[in-house]
């Protein structure tokens, strides 16, 4: 079991790293399960090419920033899996300086695929944004 747990949390953090390098085919086909489901405070989505579409949608402005993880509380039980993990968002501002601009926590449901491997079956985020700064 201690091997799945270890398993895990690097999936959860390279589906992060990846993610904030802007390297979305990568982690959608290494970490995602076919059905994956994404919730969070914006909506739902279903399946690996819904998930795909909406970020392509994003455009890619180079690594401005970063989400960082606390260590996940995983549990294992046979063939699927829990982990909870703290987020927090830093980005790099327009002035040049960094702001955290949100935190939260992604509630995971894994699965192990065929090929043993474990893959992203459901997240659901929950995030708290950061206040807007006051214009001077």
């Amino acid at each position: 079991m201690e091997h799945d747990i270890e398993q895990i949390r690097l999936l959860i953090a390279r589906l992060v790293q990846l993610y904030d390098r802007h390297r979305h085919d990568e982690w959608i086909a290494a970490y995602l399960a076919d059905d994956t489901v994404l919730t969070s405070p914006g909506g739902t989505l279903y399946g690996r090419e819904a998930i795909r579409a909406e970020i392509n949608k994003v455009p890619d402005t180079g690594w401005s920033g970063v989400h960082l993880i606390g260590e996940s509380a995983i549990t294992v039980t046979g063939s699927s899996a829990h982990a909870l993990t703290d987020v927090v968002n830093i980005k790099v501002t327009e002035a040049g300086t960094y702001a955290v601009t949100g935190f939260g926590r992604y509630d995971d449901r894994l699965v192990r695929a065929a090929d043993g491997t474990w893959r992203l079956a459901v997240r659901n985020r929950s995030i708290a944004r950061a206040a807007a700064p006051a214009a001077d």
